[in-house]
């Protein structure tokens, strides 16, 4: 079995895939762009593993010097997350004498297609229930486990797997995101998912083999690489900056709506268009009214104790004390010994003013208590 995920069809990638086929073939040839907050993710994902291992005598390939990313904070956000797992362990263990505890296991479903293969971080095999557990370690995005057509995927292909050894009834898929403290947990008959499979992942793996150009913009494009240069993407957008562009006084309510519903959607668009034209000039690319310049510089010491031991000479001292901020703090102390400590000497200060989604767990702000947080600030 191939060793990474599949360039073809990555679970990951999935939901984008099956919505938007034609981003399969748009995103040929442009090369990925791995962020700071991927390369912090994978560091997680491997602290994960050597941990869950560890918690069960097994021995793990990696070592935590190599991680880059590592702190007390991904520690205890980790440990969480072993806890999680071998409390599902421990479930499945009371209806079932021998669960299988499956931690970085690779799994394919050749059957749908030869490249549609991934790796999950944990699957459970117990009587009658699989179970896929997740990690996400990213902060940004709270992901659903409800119909979640990565865990989906890892599901088929675990089921394809291992599913002749196992007589296999219902699937739990789980998300665990502890820096978001969120866990979201659901449940899917076989039957339903095999269902699934074969009129919604077979026809959208058929249409990107074939070639599809098929686009259908959606909050999928995030994470899409052809998202700078996405005709269909451009047009959605361009159409609704007809009514950003107009005096909010000239727009009713539902369009008012319709430019919030996108606005996050819409700069970083922009933004990412910006960064493509960016890296291209790079490389040597000219467009016509627009130049690659240096910009605003900034200075700093070319020897830093050299610096410090001149100043010191003078008779002044070169350095300034500051307290540590309440994250750096905790770090120092340690969480049961920072509110021991300081627990009563922290406030909360009320937050900046700003609209969120009906569905967002915050309470909603009275126009009362605005004018109020306005004179107070």
């Amino acid at each position: 079995m191939p060793s990474d995920h599949s360039k073809f069809f990555s679970p990951s990638s999935g939901a984008r895939l099956l919505t938007c086929p034609g981003s399969a073939k748009a995103c040929e040839g442009i090369p990925e762009q791995i962020s700071l907050f991927a390369n912090e993710g994978t560091d997680a994902h491997e602290l994960a593993e050597i941990r869950l291992k560890e918690s069960h005598g097994l021995k793990a390939d990696g070592k935590i010097d190599d991680l880059v990313w590592y702190s007390a904070e991904m520690e205890e956000y980790i440990q969480g997350y072993v806890n999680y797992v071998n409390e599902k362990y421990q479930e499945a263990k009371e209806s079932c004498s021998d669960p299988v505890l499956l931690i970085e296991q690779k799994v394919s479903a050749e059957r749908y297609h030869e490249s549609l293969y991934g790796t999950t971080d944990v699957s459970l095999i117990a009587d009658k229930v699989l179970t896929i557990i997740d990690l996400k370690y990213g902060k940004g995005v709270k992901v659903d486990a409800k119909q979640n057509v990565q865990e989906m995927i890892y599901a088929i292909c675990c089921l394809e797997t291992f599913g002749n050894l196992y007589d296999i009834d219902e699937v739990k898929l789980c998300i665990y995101q502890p820096r978001l403290n969120s866990v979201s947990e659901w449940n899917i008959t076989v039957k339903d998912l095999y269902k699934w499979a074969d009129e919604v992942l077979m026809p959208g793996i058929q249409k990107i083999e074939n070639g599809s150009e098929e686009f259908h913009p959606s909050k999928h494009c995030v994470f899409c690489k052809a998202k700078p240069l996405c005709k269909a993407l451009r047009d959605m957008n361009l159409e609704l900056s007809k009514h950003e562009f107009r005096p909010p006084f000239l727009m009713d309510d539902d369009e008012i709506e319709e430019v919030l519903d996108k606005a996050e959607d819409f700069t970083s668009w922009i933004k990412s268009v910006q960064e493509f034209a960016l890296e291209d000039a790079i490389h040597g690319k000219k467009y016509k009214n627009w130049k690659l310049v240096e910009g605003r510089s900034s200075r700093k010491y070319s020897d830093e104790e050299k610096v410090a031991a001149t100043v010191k000479e003078a008779g002044f001292n070169p350095y300034e004390e500051k307290l540590l901020g309440i994250t750096d703090m905790t770090s120092m102390l340690g969480k049961k010994r920072f509110n021991d400590l300081l627990g009563n000497m922290i406030v909360k200060n009320r937050g900046k003013l700003t609209l969120a989604t009906r569905d967002d767990k915050r309470p909603e702000v009275t126009s009362a208590e605005a004018d109020f947080m306005n004179e107070d600030n």
